[in-house]
């Protein structure tokens, strides 16, 4: 699709029968609002996944109805730019019953959550996610600062996000801790 057109995904859903579904919050308000979905066989999609913006419990379970047919339940996940795109996933077969977590942080990922005084916090406490593994860049094109700036001294990528962790490595967004100030 050369530009976003709601019909043309829901025709692209039902000829390809496409089984797996990644959305950002606006589109899923779109899909549970839009008349146009039952002009369409949907039935096909397995697996829904939704990123770029937290979604509420909500809007989660009426998009989980618009695909009550194929059993689909929604499941979000976060990441960001500087570690392409993936922290945190869910296994296919794994749902978080609450609809509030974002999965559990991918594979060759490491986290560290801490406290504005970059002290480590505890499981059920809400600090500030700090990543680093394989995926997460290098740094910003020709901005040093800007470089510098999004990391600790010892590496760690700061996300800017608030986070808590449960127990079982659940995490769930809290709130945005900055706006970013990346530019030339």
């Amino acid at each position: 699709m050369p530009a976003f057109s709601l019909e043309a995904m829901l025709a692209a859903i039902e000829k390809f029968k496409v089984t797996e579904l990644l959305t950002p919050p606006p589109v899923a308000v779109m899909i549970i609002k839009s008349p146009l979905v039952s002009k369409y066989d949907v039935s096909s999609i397995k697996y829904l996944l939704c990123g770029a913006a937290p979604l509420a419990k909500e809007t989660s379970l009426q998009l989980e109805g618009v695909f009550e047919k194929s059993k689909a339940t929604v499941r979000q996940g976060y990441g960001m730019t500087e570690a392409t795109c993936s922290i945190t996933l869910f296994e296919p077969g794994q749902v978080d019953e609450t609809r509030a977590g974002v999965g559990y942080l991918c594979a060759n990922m490491q986290a560290r959550i801490v406290d504005d005084d970059m002290n480590d916090v505890g499981y059920g406490q809400v600090g500030e996610a700090l990543v680093r593994g394989p995926n997460v860049f290098k740094g910003y094109w020709h901005n040093e600062g800007a470089t510098k700036d999004a990391f600790t001294e010892d590496g760690w990528l700061k996300t800017g996000d608030y986070v808590e962790v449960r127990p079982d490595g659940l995490f769930t967004i809290v709130d945005r801790k900055k706006v970013s100030q990346i530019g030339p």
